[in-house]
């Protein structure tokens, strides 16, 4: 075997030595590296387990919240169906006193209506009598009056044909005068 100089062996140790030094001081950050790492693992489980404990909570919470939300509803439709019950029972009592007020109210006005027609064709009545009776005063009046006013004009005429008789009549006029003169 060949002889390796001391000088070199040395050397050799020394970076041997170095290295070791080297290794056993990255083990060493490795292991604190490795206890770090489980450290947070551990941390990291705590907080999984944690999460699944709140989650849990969570849906425990829910399903409770869901079970009363459930009777609320239940006890928030039975309330409207109460409220709604009791507001149409309120309605149909209304309803039917305004259909007794109703037909209270129309028997009188149907009673009012057959009044003011009674009253209406009483004055109707009256009215036509007086003027019936007007109606026969006009005619007499008129009678008389066209009577008297053809009396007037038989007069004027005769009053002109006794002043003109002394003129020479035609045969109309004296036609015309002796028709009067009748």
């Amino acid at each position: 075997m060949a002889q390796i100089p001391i000088s070199r062996t040395s050397r050799l140790l020394k970076c041997y030595g170095a290295e070791v030094h080297q290794l056993n001081k990255a083990r060493k950050e490795l292991r604190e590296a490795r206890n770090k790492m489980e450290i947070c693992n551990a941390k990291l489980n705590k907080v999984r387990k944690e999460h699944r404990q709140a989650r849990n909570k969570m849906e425990i919470c829910d399903a409770k919240v869901w079970e009363i939300g459930e009777e609320l509803q239940a006890i928030e439709l039975n309330k409207a169906r109460k409220e709604l019950r009791e507001a149409w029972n309120k309605m149909e009592i209304c309803d039917a006193k305004v259909w007794e007020i109703g037909e209270e109210f129309q028997a009188i006005e149907l009673n009012k209506a057959c009044e003011e027609i009674r009253d209406a064709r009483n004055k109707m009545e009256i009215r036509d009598a007086k003027v019936w009776e007007i109606g026969e005063d006009l005619k007499e009046i008129e009678v008389i009056s066209i009577g008297t006013e053809k009396e007037m004009k038989f007069s004027k005429i005769r009053s002109i044909h006794k002043e003109d008789k002394n003129s020479a009549m035609s045969p109309k006029d004296q036609e015309f005068d002796d028709q009067i003169g009748k």
